[in-house]
């Protein structure tokens, strides 16, 4: 039996496209992808709100658009380590993958050592970075929520898109094409064509042919994504499994 990643016939078919090989955004330097899961915090103390409605305390990255269109990055990315620490004295830490740098700001913008000056807006605990056509949306602390969740189960097709444009192909439906998620970190994904083992962590998919997928799972909604196209899937309730 032929061995194929999950949706490469789907991709196939419609775009000719690669095997599901992971996908980042070619504009932003910010990374991350949404998700609403299992409910973390950062530290065993959290920082009152502060009495005034300005931000006070960590805010951890959850989301991204541009142009008001939400986009995926790479989920290679720890949240914990992507974060706005604001201190009550109008200064703070901005926390990446690079390391901490200091940042001061007032009621709306927020202004970072040695780089740029974004406009900010505070929504209770969600707060909206701008940065030109992004908006970097983040969570504060206590109410911030864990990206890549487990996706322990089965997950079936829903539908495909290249960049917003969907992709159709005869024959694939929510039956034939899904994937399971087994407890151990194993997997399997199956198409009309035959299936493909993997291994899963958290954000990735390991296929055996040592391909990589990434994903990022937003309550039962798992998003999988490939240089070309982005895969949804549902999960499957365990009576239908």
């Amino acid at each position: 039996m032929k061995n194929i990643k999950l949706i490469a016939a789907l991709a196939a078919a419609a775009l000719a496209a690669s095997a599901l090989v992971g996908c980042a955004d070619k504009n932003s330097s910010s990374s991350a992808a949404a998700t609403t899961t299992t409910t973390t915090t950062a530290s065993a103390e959290v920082t009152p709100p502060s009495p005034d409605g300005s931000p006070r305390g960590k805010y951890y990255f959850t989301q991204a658009f541009e142009n008001d269109k939400e986009v995926f990055l790479s989920v290679d990315l720890d949240p914990m380590k992507l974060c706005f620490e604001f201190k009550d004295d109008g200064k703070g830490i901005y926390t990446n993958p690079g390391g901490s740098t200091d940042f001061t700001w007032d009621k709306s913008t927020i202004s970072i050592s040695g780089g740029a000056k974004n406009d900010y807006t505070l929504d209770g605990d969600t707060l909206t970075v701008t940065e030109g056509s992004h908006k970097l949306i983040y969570v504060r602390e206590g109410s911030f929520k864990d990206p890549n969740g487990i996706p322990e189960g089965k997950y079936a097709f829903v539908s495909a898109h290249n960049d917003g444009t969907p992709i159709t192909a005869d024959g694939i439906t929510a039956e034939n094409t899904y994937m399971v998620f087994n407890s151990d970190g194993t997997g399997n994904a199956f198409t009309v064509n035959g299936n493909q083992s993997f291994n899963w962590s958290k954000g990735h998919i390991t296929y055996a042919d040592k391909t990589d997928s990434t994903y990022v799972l937003r309550g039962n909604t798992l998003t999988v994504f490939e240089i070309t196209s982005t895969v949804i899937m549902e999960k499957v309730a365990d009576k239908d499994a």
